[in-house]
């Protein structure tokens, strides 16, 4: 629907457009090129992060920090211990209502890593939607800075490995295989 209402606005501006004058043409430049400088510095002016978690793979000599986690009513897991699988989840989205099955699976298996879901939904969705899908991990309400930051530009569900608060690996959108989440022999399992 957006790309049709685009579409149109852009065939109707074809339609519609008359030649200007000269005069104008180099104020209309310069407001263009101000208004990119504007929208290119915002996010800086305001503190907003480009980086976005890499899907796949962390590079192990340059740990990846999970960083600090803000729960809005109950306090986020310890993430500097142990080994977690967190999803970054909406409580309306039929991609993660779908993940619930398998989540369940590896947080019942104490060979796999602890899963918990972060939110920024209201608690009554949260608790529906751990009501209708039977989620038997946590699923915490956390500050939207926290979440938007670690989704960056990925997309739900994201799922990512922390060991000791380094960021092992990010899925997006898939389920990862339940043989790359078993704990290393060397390493003990998460809580």
């Amino acid at each position: 629907v957006e790309d049709l209402v685009l579409l149109a606005g852009t065939v109707a501006a074809l339609v519609l457009h008359r030649p200007r004058k000269a005069r104008f043409l180099r104020a209309k430049r310069v407001a263009v090129a101000l208004a990119a400088v504007a929208g290119l510095a915002l996010p800086w002016v305001f503190g907003l992060s480009f980086s976005a978690l890499p899907s796949g793979q962390a590079k192990k000599e340059n740990p990846n920090p999970l960083g600090p986690i803000h729960a809005l009513e109950f306090g986020a897991p310890d993430f500097r211990a142990g080994r977690w699988l967190v999803e970054i989840m909406s409580t309306e989205c039929e991609h993660c209502r779908d993940a619930v099955f398998a989540l369940n699976l590896i947080h019942e298996d104490p060979a796999l890593p602890s899963v918990v879901a972060l939110s920024i939904n209201p608690a009554a969705r949260v608790s529906a939607f751990k009501k209708e899908t039977q989620a038997s991990y946590p699923v915490i309400r956390v500050a939207r800075a926290d979440y938007l930051r670690l989704l960056g530009s990925g997309t739900i569900p994201r799922l990512i490995l922390v060991e000791d608060d380094e960021i092992k690996a990010v899925w997006d959108q898939e389920m990862p295989d339940f043989e790359a989440l078993r704990a290393p022999a060397s390493a003990p399992p998460g809580p």
